[in-house]
């Protein structure tokens, strides 16, 4: 059973929904696209991990407390990564809860902004 297969077992009956170089002869993945992305992905990775980092520092800097969700930033990028290289049949669960850590973290400092912005 292919990934084809398991995609048309829960519904997903278009070939592109596995993936966006199938051209219906099993041609793979392009290699190098699939590269470029692994970097892309590392870069945001770091830059997103740095980012936080530079403002755990901050707020250290200005005796500001300690925030969970900040440490909860920093460390799913790193452990979520780990934990799909060793458990490969949940890699994409774990992908997603990369995501859904970051998000988490953009929307809190939106509202974080937004309310100090509604109080000036």
């Amino acid at each position: 059973m292919g990934r084809s297969s398991s995609v048309q077992r829960y519904g997903l009956r278009s070939r592109v929904a596995v993936s966006p170089h199938w051209t219906g002869r099993g041609t793979a993945l392009v290699s190098t696209e699939d590269f470029l992305h692994s970097i892309a992905a590392t870069a945001m990775g770091f830059s997103f991990t740095f980012a936080v980092a530079a403002i755990i520092l901050r707020r250290a800097s200005n005796d500001l407390p300690f925030r969970l969700l900040d440490a909860t930033a920093i460390a799913g990028p790193v452990v979520l990564p780990v934990g799909m290289m060793l458990a490969t049949d949940v890699a994409g669960a774990l992908q997603r809860g990369i995501f859904l850590v970051a998000y988490a973290w953009y929307a809190r400092k939106s509202v974080l902004v937004w309310k100090r912005e509604a109080t000036q």
